[in-house]
């Protein structure tokens, strides 16, 4: 990093000042630092630099899907760290969103049970009436299921063998690289995407 802009945050850093920097590779950068503040024209032209320079090579280091990112500055023990996260929807790529199907979650399991609960015959089962609302992040867990737009109320057994496999289907769906991710589905949603937050940290020095 140039001396100057390495200098700068140091000074900030130790004043108890933040600076942050959101970076996306399709719309540019913004800084968080006050717009009125003596040093915003000064950051906005050596972060420029960085980013372009710099930044794309930690980012290409990191391995990382991302395409936006929040990037702060943190000084440990006197050394200057960048510590940037970023979130991925599933299975990320830059400029590349694959969608998951509701499809996916409808197993023979789940169809087996829902007949038996509604009283229909297996070809009666109309997979377009089947709706889910869902909403998991590895800890909490909602989840509803709908046919005819009627929440189905399944019993204690039944409920829970549904959720445990559809758990297991959207655990599939989630990279190991991820620090966080969060599965939202709506009950209107045929289709949808999941997303993931990763999180980095390197040693910034001066050049």
């Amino acid at each position: 990093m140039n001396k100057e802009l390495y200098d700068k945050i140091r000074t900030y850093l130790k004043n108890n000042k933040t600076v942050e920097v959101e970076f996306s590779y399709d719309f540019g950068f913004d800084l968080s630092i006050e717009k009125h503040s003596e040093d915003y024209d000064f950051f906005e032209d050596q972060f420029g630099d960085w980013l372009i320079e710099e930044f794309t090579d930690l980012i290409f280091n990191s391995d990382t899907n991302g395409s936006t990112f929040c990037i702060e500055f943190e000084l440990i023990e006197n050394i200057l760290y960048t510590f940037f996260t970023t979130e991925i929807a599933d299975p990320g790529g830059i400029g590349y969103i694959q969608e998951h199907d509701k499809e996916e979650l409808i197993t023979s399991s789940l169809e087996n049970i829902l007949t038996n609960h509604l009283g229909i015959k297996e070809q009666e089962f109309n997979e377009r009436f089947l709706k889910f609302e869902i909403n998991y992040d590895g800890e909490s867990y909602f989840f509803e299921v709908y046919y005819q737009e009627e929440k189905i109320n399944l019993n204690k057994n039944d409920r829970s063998e549904i959720m445990q496999e559809t758990k297991l289907i959207m655990q599939d769906w989630i990279s190991t690289e991820w620090d966080s991710f969060k599965v939202i589905i709506n009950q209107w949603d045929d289709s949808f995407d999941i997303t993931g937050h990763e999180s980095y940290r390197y040693e910034i020095k001066p050049s």
